[in-house]
């Protein structure tokens, strides 16, 4: 299959693509460098996944052995309880499905807290959490004066006692941790020395909703930080997470831009979060092969230094010793739907691009206007481009997110010879095409609203939301590219 050449846009660098294995890496590698650039402003979010690692002999350190002990605490409790019922509900939790989860969590916390045992069992379970020297937590500690966790435990308190506990229920306290410079551990979802904060029925979170002291760590604390999380799984399915992600999801969608945030991963599964992303704005990052290079990577974060983990998910792929090109072939169903996934962003792309359009268009004649009706039509334009420039650029970067999940299962089958693959590459033929127009469309418009920055500057934070976009979309056309087979 013949690969198109790019031809660089008139007045714009960079468009042009190599599709060398080394190009691919360097493409890749941008995640991390985009990491390093905010690494002194970024918020550790700390998940369940620190916890186990610190204490990994602690069954009640992961959410499924924490619902397993209330399972057999309730069965203790309520002995007229089915005989069954305890085997079925563990049954239900061995689903692995995340709502299977919320309602176990559901009942049994409605159940301890009926019975009284609510805070008893807390203690016996959470609060035997103790890791004193876990260099892990030592780690994240260094890494800002606010850290962020939806963990019960104390283990972040244990490793650096200078930072204090806040809980979620104290507003007084968080608002003057925002605007001072004490260190504290926020518990998003409460904190085992004061039970009744604790959240682990979806009834109990939906109460914490409802508060408005609950509401300000979202308010504030998330929507405001560039988040770095750690520990939180290769997807971000536990719903301890869910939230802020989705509270992230809903900034973009009212038109105020996202920040970026960084997830970081084992480089085994890189490829499997790239596949499935964790949302729009949060950027995977691999920080090596082994869970033991988590902490260097952090250490040289706080160190000022510069690790080079590889960000290609192709390097941590061990090659089956039988019937490799069968087990490669097992990834075009991940990776059609991917790009499927890509291909309608890149259309809602379009179409918001459109809207940008329609809304710059100047009344015909216009330009002989005088003066002052001119500068009174680009100031009602201007206003008026700003809200699509804004959605048009939230959709470059889903847009951007949904391209680097295809390009880890895609990767993998670039060079493979198969008849199995001419639909997928044709799809990846038909995002580029796509892509190339939308990129020819922001131009003209960016080329257009610079000509009418010379009346005025009301066209700037319009300008800078395409140009961004635009960046977004070149992204997309090099990784295109690098999946075309040669």
């Amino acid at each position: 299959m013949e690969r198109r050449r790019i031809t660089p846009n008139a007045g714009r660098a960079g468009c042009a693509v190599s599709t060398s294995g080394q190009d691919r890496r360097s493409l890749a590698m941008t995640r991390l460098d985009r990491l390093l650039e905010h690494r002194h402003t970024l918020t550790p979010f700390v998940g369940v996944g620190a916890t186990v690692a610190a204490v990994p002999n602690e069954s009640v350190a992961s959410w499924q052995g924490l619902l397993e002990a209330g399972l057999n605490a309730c069965q203790q409790l309520q002995p007229q309880l089915p005989d069954d019922w305890s085997e079925q509900t563990r049954a239900r939790l061995r689903s692995g499905d995340v709502l299977t989860y919320l309602a176990v969590a559901d009942e049994i916390s409605r159940r301890l807290v009926h019975c009284g045992e609510w805070d008893s069992w807390i203690g016996q379970t959470v609060g035997r959490l103790v890791a004193p020297s876990s260099p892990l937590h030592a780690a994240i500690c260094k890494l800002n004066r606010v850290l962020l966790t939806t963990n019960y435990d104390l283990l972040l308190e244990a490793a650096s006692p200078a930072h204090e506990t806040l809980s979620w229920d104290n507003p007084t306290d968080l608002a003057l941790l925002v605007g001072g410079d004490a260190r504290a551990v926020v518990h998003l979802h409460g904190v085992v020395s004061r039970p009744k904060t604790i959240v682990l029925g979806s009834w109990q979170y939906q109460g914490l909703l409802d508060r408005e002291s609950a509401q300000f760590w979202q308010k504030v604390l998330v929507g405001s930080r560039r988040l770095l999380f750690i520990g939180c799984g290769a997807g971000l399915t536990d719903p301890n997470i869910g939230p802020a992600l989705e509270f992230m999801r809903s900034l973009g969608s009212a038109g105020v831009p996202p920040l970026e945030h960084f997830l970081l991963v084992r480089g085994g599964d890189l490829a499997a979060v790239l596949s499935r992303p964790p949302g729009a704005g949060v950027v995977p990052v691999a920080y090596g092969a082994e869970y033991s290079d988590l902490v260097p990577f952090l250490e040289s974060l706080t160190a000022g230094g510069t690790p080079t983990p590889s960000q290609d998910p192709r390097d941590y792929v061990v090659q089956p010793r039988s019937s490799p090109k069968q087990a490669l072939l097992d990834l075009a169903g991940p990776a059609e739907d991917a790009v499927v996934e890509a291909l309608n962003e890149a259309r809602r792309a379009l179409q918001a691009q459109g809207q940008v359009e329609r809304r710059t268009q100047l009344p015909q004649g216009s330009a002989t206007w005088g003066l002052a009706d001119q500068l009174s039509v680009h100031e009602r334009t201007a206003s008026s481009a700003l809200a699509p420039s804004q959605r048009l650029w939230h959709q470059s970067t889903i847009l951007s997110v949904a391209m680097q999940a295809a390009d880890a299962p895609v990767g993998l089958l670039a060079n493979m010879r198969s008849g199995l693959l001419s639909d997928l590459f044709q799809m990846i033929e038909e995002l580029d095409a796509l892509c190339e127009q939308l990129a020819l469309r922001v131009s003209e418009t960016v080329a257009r609203l610079e000509a009418y920055s010379t009346l005025t500057d009301d066209y700037r934070p319009a300008l800078d939301l395409l140009r961004q976009a635009l960046e977004s979309v070149d992204e997309v056309r090099a990784t295109s590219r690098a999946m075309l087979p040669s």
